[in-house]
């Protein structure tokens, strides 16, 4: 039996292929115009909401400079300040709280920290 050409064995396939008619789209109901317009303007309407929201959340940024910590608490100065005595140590903890915590009276947060 001879054998048939890939050709012609293809051909014979797509003659023998029946097209069938797909089934129609489902009816198209159109949105009444106000509608669409209207959800479009609530769907805008709740995300600016949401956003003013969320940023109402948030403190407002503010820009402050940073102390310069290295400037005047070297851990070299502390020592050397530690070993003259107290008086000293003290004055230098002070200065450090004034310049690290603005508005802080006498006797402030280092002050009380380096004598534990």
């Amino acid at each position: 039996m001879p054998m048939k050409d890939p050709d012609d064995q293809f051909e014979e396939y797509l003659r023998a292929f029946q097209p069938v008619r797909p089934r129609g789209l489902p009816p198209h109901r159109p949105l009444p115009g106000w509608s669409a317009a209207l959800a479009l303007m609530a769907a805008c309407l709740l995300v600016g909401v949401l956003l003013l929201w969320q940023f109402r959340e948030q403190p407002p940024f503010r820009r402050t400079p940073a102390p310069k910590v290295g400037s005047y608490s070297t851990l070299g100065r502390l020592s050397a300040a530690y070993q003259q005595g107290e008086k000293p140590f003290q004055r230098v903890l002070e200065q450090a709280n004034q310049q690290l915590l603005p508005g802080q009276k006498q006797g402030g947060l280092l002050s009380h920290l380096g004598k534990e």
